[in-house]
């Protein structure tokens, strides 16, 4: 339901599976054994799939999203979202701005603090 939600907010769109192999979105966004990189406005964000990768990743991209926990050992990236950030606040959706910003909305940011929501505050939008 959170995937049709941001997209009906955000004009609308079918949600598309990610690559395992190949690329979508013209070619913005590929997928091979090592994650899924994507590239936009000249930013890049890439989305490791293991330990090495992730450094790889780290080193190279504006914006890293993982599910392990990786913030304070990713050097290099402007922006890392790990797996606290997405246990703290939930579904996020990440904007290429044409200024270079790279700004995160999450789930817990629209929806605020509830009783049964991790109690530490959100991180700053960057």
């Amino acid at each position: 339901m959170a995937v049709e939600t941001w997209l009906a907010r955000n004009g609308g769109g079918t949600a598309r599976a990610w690559p395992a192999s190949g690329e979508i979105a013209g070619g913005r966004l590929r997928g091979d054994v090592s994650g899924c990189p994507y590239r936009a406005r000249n930013l890049a964000a890439d989305f490791p799939a293991g330990a090495a990768a992730t450094a790889a990743d780290c080193r190279a991209a504006d914006l890293v999203v993982s599910l392990g926990a990786v913030r304070g050992r990713c050097v290099g990236a402007r922006v890392v979202v790990d797996r606290r950030d997405l246990r703290r606040e939930g579904v996020e959706a990440i904007y290429f701005e044409r200024s270079g910003r790279i700004r995160i909305e999450s789930i817990a940011g629209e929806r605020g603090r509830r009783p049964w929501s991790d109690p530490r505050p959100t991180s700053a939008a960057q």
